[in-house]
C-alpha cells in the first residue's frame, strides 16, 4: 500500500539480452502538489527515477492516459495497462480454495482489528491530538477498509470460480 492505494510489482528478468527491469506501479497523492499526484511507474516507490505517470486519481491504476517519459507533453495513446487474471480464477482443488479464502479472511480481520486498536489508542491519548496523528490514523483505516474490500472481491471470485469447476 502507498498513500492508501494498492501497489503492484512486476518482476524483471535476469536475461542480459532482454531489457526487462523490475517495475513498481503505485499511487502518489497530492501531498507534494497536485502536479505530482496520480499513478506512477518506476523502479522504486516514490523514487526520483520514474518511467511514466498518469494524472488519474482512481482507486485502481489507470489503464490509459500514460505519459512516458513522465514529463512528456502528450499522453501516449499506444500504451494500455491491462490487469493480470486474478489467482482466484485458476482451477484449484476445493479444499485448497477454501483454505486460501479462510486465510485471506483471517488476515484481513487481524489487520482491521490492529488498525482499530491503534486508532483507539491514538484518539484516547493524553494531551492534544496532533493533526498529523489524526491524518495517519485516517490513512491506516482507509488502507484497512481497502484490504477488506479487496478480500470481499476476491471471495466473490473464488465463489464464481468454484461454481464453474
Amino acid at each position: 500500500m502507498n498513500h492508501g492505494k494498492k501497489t503492484f510489482f512486476k518482476q524483471g528478468t535476469d536475461d542480459e539480452e532482454v531489457d526487462d527491469p523490475p517495475v513498481w506501479l503505485y499511487y502518489w497523492d497530492g501531498r507534494d502538489g497536485f502536479e505530482s499526484s496520480g499513478w506512477w511507474l518506476g523502479p522504486t516507490i516514490g523514487g526520483r527515477e520514474v518511467h511514466g505517470w498518469a494524472a488519474q486519481h482512481s482507486s485502481i491504476p489507470a489503464s490509459r492516459g500514460w505519459r512516458i517519459p513522465h514529463k512528456a507533453a502528450l499522453v501516449r495513446h499506444d500504451v494500455t495497462l491491462l490487469p493480470k487474471a486474478p489467482d482466484e480464477d485458476r482451477e484449484i482443488d476445493g479444499d485448497e480454495r477454501l483454505e486460501k479464502a479462510r486465510a485471506m479472511v483471517l488476515d484481513a480481520e487481524r489487520q482491521a482489528e490492529k488498525a482499530v486498536k491503534t486508532a483507539k489508542s491514538v484518539l484516547a491519548g493524553k494531551g492534544g491530538l496532533l493533526e498529523e496523528s489524526a491524518h495517519a490514523v485516517h490513512e491506516l483505516l482507509v488502507a484497512r477498509l481497502q484490504t477488506l474490500s479487496d478480500a470481499g472481491v476476491s471471495l466473490a471470485r473464488h465463489v464464481r470460480a468454484a461454481k464453474r469447476q
